[in-house]
Parts: structure tokens; sequence; C-alpha cells
């Protein structure tokens, strides 16, 4: 997606006009226009997409890594807590 819509930048890009006339299928029937501007919306809206996906992705893992046994602390999240034993003799 993001490679189709970079090749679709640098095509708009070589056209000298302002934009291109697209065909437009309401009922209104006067044709848009579109231009490199759009197209740079387009790609900042897919990478911003990507971000969001990578920062998702961080979070599961992280939220992964909070919720598995800790190696160095064993009882840690533990609710047991060792009860003082007090023997009299």
């Amino acid at each position: 997606m993001l490679f189709e819509v970079t090749q679709l930048l640098f095509y708009f890009l070589r056209v000298p006009q302002v934009g291109i006339p697209t065909i437009q299928t309401t009922g209104s029937g006067s044709a848009s226009w579109i231009s490199a501007a759009d197209i740079v919306s387009l790609l900042i809206l897919i990478l911003t997409l990507f971000v969001e996906v990578a920062v998702l992705t961080f979070s599961l893992w992280l939220l992964f890594r909070t919720m598995t046994a800790s190696v160095e602390y064993p009882n840690a999240g533990s609710e047991q807590q060792a009860a003082p034993t007090s023997r009299h003799v």
C-alpha cells in the first residue's frame, strides 16, 4: 500500500498541471480534481497508521512482559506473605 501510494505521488509530481480530473460517480455530474497534495495527505495517513500499529505492538509486548513471572524475583507478585515464625523455647 505504501509502495503504491509513493508511485502515485511520483506520477502526480511529474504532471505539469495542478491536478488530474477524475470521474465522479455521484449524481452531481461535476468532475473532481486530485492533486499531489491529496496524495501526500494519503501518504501521511498511511504512515500514521503504521506508527499506530507499531505503538500498539510495543504496548502489547510491554503488557505481556509485565504479566510474566520474573526470574530475578519469583515471589514479587504473590499474594501470600511469609508469616513470621516465632518459637518460644
